[in-house]
């Protein structure tokens, strides 16, 4: 927040960043609200295809949420790993993003109007281990799973068509889900090197996560700081924050 100054060289030499030494994204866009007694009030309504209002509070999120990453650490994946998100503008897609960043995992959003060849370009070279999608873009995802071996794990939002290989119900698996915030890179930092993508440029690992409109909410602004630390709980370094961002720099790749 910046505080009150007499002309703009004022503002700029008076601002600080205040950056907690524990942060997660996740926690602090849902399960925060929550703990202030806040959970019942709305933090995300959706007008769906046929008009119908759905509205969703923070505890909804928080819950939801942390269903999703219990899921996703129940299937192997850990801390550091690429989960890509294939979907529209919906109440799932936010919570994909919340769920990710409590798990300290790393966000890759993907466009849904990528074609095969481009899906499958962006999944190899991020090292994705999971996908979140619908049965809309199975047949895309169908086309290329079999060059893909590091994606082990596909949910899919409304029933897991086989089209794609194995695939999880997003719907059936989270109904038995724990709702529990797990602990450690949930809430505390993490100690465990992210596995680097095949990538062994900064621009290449960029354009996989940062070049979707899935999510102009979260789309990355490169900055001086490696987001991972940031979604895992520890406190980035460098010149400043710029934007909370779902890139993600792997260890020997710098600005």
């Amino acid at each position: 927040m910046l505080r009150p100054a007499n002309n703009y060289d004022d503002a700029v030499s008076r601002f600080r960043w205040r950056v907690p030494a524990r942060y997660n994204m996740g926690v602090d866009v849902a399960d925060k609200h929550v703990a202030a007694g806040r959970g019942g009030l709305p933090a995300l309504i959706y007008e769906t295809e046929s008009g119908g209002i759905e509205r969703h509070s923070f505890a909804d999120i928080a819950r939801g949420s942390n269903k999703l990453a219990n899921l996703l650490l129940a299937h192997g994946v850990v801390p550091g790993d690429r989960v890509a998100i294939l979907l529209p503008q919906r109440p799932e897609t936010a919570i994909s993003h919340v769920a990710i960043y409590k798990a300290g995992m790393i966000a890759v959003p993907l466009f849904t109007l990528f074609g095969p060849d481009a899906l499958e370009f962006r999944l190899a070279d991020s090292g994705a281990r999971a996908l979140i999608t619908d049965t809309a873009s199975l047949e895309k995802i169908a086309a290329v799973r079999a060059r893909l071996p590091d994606l082990a794990c596909v949910i899919v939002i409304d029933g897991a068509g086989n089209e794609a290989g194995p695939a999880i119900d997003w719907r059936e698996a989270l109904t038995s889900a724990s709702r529990r915030r797990t602990q450690g890179p949930m809430t505390r930092p993490s100690s465990s090197t992210p596995r680097a993508p095949p990538a062994s440029r900064k621009e290449r690992c960029m354009h996989s996560a940062c070049s979707s409109g899935t999510f102009p909410a979260l789309r990355c602004r490169t900055s001086s700081f490696r987001s991972r630390a940031i979604f895992s709980g520890r406190r980035p370094t460098g010149r400043g924050l710029g934007a909370y961002s779902t890139s993600f720099c792997p260890p020997g790749i710098t600005e």
